[in-house]
C-alpha cells in the first residue's frame, strides 16, 4: 500500500489587532506563508502578572520557536508549560500549530484537540479557528471550516487571510462564483496578498476561465518570497494550455521550494509524460510516497493516490510494459471507481491484445 505525503505548509497565524486597529505589542514575527509575515500574538487566559518570569520567558522561546518552524523544539518545551499552566491558552494554540505541523494522522488529531482548548480558554483567539480551518481543509471537511472561518469573521470582519481562505472552502464546496467574489474582496483590501491571488485563479479555473487564471498568477512570479502553491497551479495551467515545457520549468521550481508536495511531484511527472521523457516522471511518482509516510483520510488525497497510479500505468504504456500498465490502471481504478481515463486505458490494452475483457 502506498501512502501519500502531506504536504503542509507553514500555519498562518496573526495576532488579533488591539485598540484602533494597531497589533498587540508583544506580536512576533511568524514563519513566512503564502507571501506574507503573519503574526503570533501572546494571547493567554489570566493575568501573566499571576506567571512566573521563568514561564513567559520560557513561552516566548516557545513561541519564537514555533515562529521559525523548529516545532520539534517547541513541542516539548510547551507540553512542558502546559503541564505547569493548563490554563495557558496561547500555549495551547502554539501546541496545536506545532502539532499540525507535523501532519501526521495522529498529530492532526492532537492539533486540532489542542487547538479547540485554547478557544475554550479564550473565544477571542480568533487566530487558533484560522488554523484549525486549515486542518479541517486537509481533511476534507470543508463545511466545519467555513464554519470556523464564517466565526472568525465575526471578530475580524474583513480580514484578508480570512476571506482568502473563506474563498477556498466555497470552492471546495462547489461555489467557485462565492470563491470569486470573496477573494477578489480580499486582494481589493490587501492588494499584495499571494493567497488571494491564488484562491482568485483556482476559482475562475473552476469556472472554465483559464485565461483569467493565467493572468491572476503570472505576476506572481515576480513575487517576493515565491509560492510553491502559485508555481504549481501556474504549472497545471500551463499544462492545460499545452506548454509542458513551460510547466516544466515552474514545476521544477515548485518541487524545489517544496519537496514534500505531493501534489507537485504528480504534475511534474504529468509535464514529463507530455514531453515523452518517461524515465524523469517516473522519478518524480516515486518520490511523491517516502518510505513509512502516512496519508490523511480525505476524498482529495484518495485522487491524488489514484492519479499516481494512473500516471505510472501511462509511464509503463509508453514503454511497452503492458502487464505493469494494466496493474497500474487496475490499481488506480480501485481507489477510485470515476477514473475514466483509467477505464479507458485499460479497455484499450485490452483491445489491442485481442482480449473482449473490460474493466468492471
Amino acid at each position: 500500500m502506498l501512502h501519500l505525503v502531506v504536504a503542509g505548509l507553514a500555519p498562518l497565524l496573526i495576532a488579533p489587532p488591539c485598540g484602533g486597529g494597531e497589533m498587540a505589542p508583544d506580536a512576533i514575527r511568524a514563519r513566512p506563508a503564502f507571501g506574507l509575515r503573519p503574526h503570533l500574538a501572546a494571547v493567554s487566559a489570566g493575568s501573566s502578572s499571576q506567571r512566573s518570569a521563568s514561564f513567559e520567558e520560557r513561552l516566548a522561546r516557545a513561541r519564537e520557536q514555533v515562529r521559525g518552524g523548529r516545532h520539534d523544539q517547541a513541542i516539548p518545551l510547551l507540553k512542558e508549560l502546559l503541564a505547569e499552566d493548563a490554563q495557558s491558552a496561547e500555549a495551547h494554540m502554539l501546541l496545536g500549530v506545532a502539532f499540525r505541523s507535523r501532519a501526521t494522522p495522529e498529530l492532526i488529531g492532537e492539533a486540532q484537540a489542542e487547538l479547540r482548548q485554547a478557544l475554550a480558554l479564550d473565544p477571542r483567539l480568533h487566530w487558533a479557528r484560522f488554523a484549525l480551518a486549515r486542518i479541517y481543509l486537509d481533511l476534507g471537511r470543508y463545511g466545519r471550516a467555513r464554519e470556523e472561518l464564517e466565526e472568525g469573521l465575526k471578530g475580524l470582519p474583513d480580514q484578508p487571510l480570512f476571506l482568502s481562505l473563506l474563498a477556498e472552502a466555497h470552492r471546495l464546496l462547489g461555489d467557485p462564483q462565492r470563491a470569486l467574489e470573496l477573494a477578489g474582496r480580499a486582494l481589493e483590501l490587501a492588494p499584495s496578498l499571494s493567497l488571494a491571488r491564488l484562491q482568485l485563479a483556482r476559482a475562475s479555473l473552476d469556472l472554465d476561465r483559464p485565461e483569467e487564471a493565467l493572468r491572476q498568477l503570472e505576476p506572481a512570479l515576480h513575487a517576493e518570497p515565491m509560492l510553491p502553491e502559485i508555481l504549481q497551479t501556474l504549472g497545471e495551467l500551463y499544462l492545460r494550455a499545452g506548454r509542458p515545457q513551460d510547466a516544466t520549468q515552474v514545476l521544477q521550481k515548485a518541487i524545489a521550494l517544496d519537496p514534500s508536495s505531493a501534489k507537485g511531484r504528480v504534475e511534474l511527472a504529468r509535464a514529463y509524460l507530455r514531453q515523452n521523457d518517461v524515465d524523469k516522471a517516473l522519478d518524480q511518482l516515486e518520490g511523491v510516497f517516502p518510505e513509512g509516510s502516512e496519508m490523511l483520510s480525505s476524498a482529495y488525497f484518495q485522487e491524488l493516490e489514484a492519479e499516481v497510479y494512473f500516471l505510472t500505468g501511462e509511464a509503463n504504456r509508453m514503454k511497452g510494459r503492458k502487464d505493469e500498465a494494466r496493474q497500474a490502471y487496475r490499481r488506480a481504478i480501485e481507489i477510485d471507481p470515476a477514473h475514466q481515463e483509467a477505464r479507458q486505458r485499460l479497455t484499450d490494452l485490452h483491445s489491442s491484445i485481442g482480449d473482449p475483457k473490460r474493466p468492471q
